[in-house]
């Protein structure tokens, strides 16, 4: 199969073709499966899903070479790229060990990260709890108290897949001392990204992040993990779709991890799993994503720049110029 495919570098796919790679997060490969975008061979799966049963986190990690080379000689390995899976959804649970995935992803990462990035979030889960706790008299003390812890400037709660994504990226790094990483998530897989990106040791080795429809985390960072995004800011694109009710966070002039890249999107029809499944995003004839213009926003447009220029690079390492 591979013989007949054009290798290709992930570095220089497009938009399309990186939601494209997102979207694997999602299915079951195995080790030595090749990764195909557009008909082209981008790499191989240098193992078969890592899943952490503890907190729930579920990575793929996708090397040039087969992994037999990989394992044997990873010293000469250049470039590896992670994906981070996101949450298990209630229609995908079909096992116990699926349950058990949508607790955890559920239970004890996105709603506690969801609590403390928005005061909105905050106020719907309290109030929520209150009416599990007490009964409908409990939603609107429930929803004030929740809207108070989340406004709260005691130290945050590091929800547990987190730290481990930080790890396994971690690990990846020293077993491939010589690559240089791209880091890829959707939803809980995106706060996964921007988390392990910002916690990192090597922010030189950090290629590029690309982050998709998940919470804004950094009200949750340390100083000195906020101080390494800061300086991965030019390398770390978060993409946020307004029509998505998952992208906590990113109000006018929040802080936050990397560039926030506001899509230009559509309504899906499908409803709102699908429109947080990608099923808004728009795409020119050339593959890059469509994004808002914010012209009463110096920073929008900034923002706006950074993406075309990084998508005029794109387009001239295609071309080989």
């Amino acid at each position: 199969m591979t013989s007949k495919l054009k290798k290709y570098s992930i570095e220089k796919l497009s938009d399309r073709q990186n939601v494209a790679l997102a979207k694997k997060e999602y299915k079951q490969f195995h080790e030595g499966d090749g990764v195909v975008i557009s008909d082209k061979q981008v790499g191989y799966f240098s193992e078969s899903l890592k899943s952490d049963g503890t907190t729930g986190m579920q990575a793929y990690a996708i090397t040039p070479c087969r992994p037999s080379v990989a394992h044997s000689h990873p010293e000469n390995v250049k470039e590896v790229t992670i994906i981070y899976r996101g949450s298990t959804s209630p229609a995908g649970i079909n096992s116990v060990a699926s349950a058990i995935d949508f607790f955890n992803d559920w239970f004890k990462n996105d709603l506690p990260a969801a609590e403390q990035v928005s005061p909105l979030a905050g106020g719907i889960i309290g109030g929520v709890e209150g009416a599990l706790s007490s009964g409908p008299a409990g939603i609107g003390v429930g929803a004030v108290n929740g809207i108070r812890k989340s406004e709260d400037k005691s130290p945050k709660v590091v929800p547990p897949q987190f730290t481990a994504s930080s790890k396994y990226l971690k690990k990846m790094m020293k077993r491939y001392p010589n690559a240089k990483f791209n880091v890829y998530g959707h939803s809980l897989g995106s706060m996964n990204a921007q988390y392990a990106a910002a916690d990192t040791d090597h922010p030189n080795r950090i290629n590029k992040v690309l982050a998709y429809e998940g919470p804004n985390i950094h009200k949750i960072l340390n100083s000195k993990q906020r101080k390494t995004a800061k300086g991965l800011k030019d390398r770390i694109f978060n993409y946020v779709d307004s029509k998505d009710l998952v992208p906590l966070g990113y109000s006018t002039g929040a802080a936050a991890v990397g560039w926030v890249i506001h899509v230009f999107s559509k309504k899906s029809k499908k409803g709102l799993g699908d429109q947080h499944m990608w099923g808004g995003y728009q795409f020119t004839a050339s593959g890059e994503v469509k994004v808002e213009f914010d012209d009463a926003s110096v920073k929008g447009e900034v923002k706006v720049r950074m993406h075309d220029l990084m998508s005029q690079y794109r387009s001239m390492s295609q071309k080989g110029v």
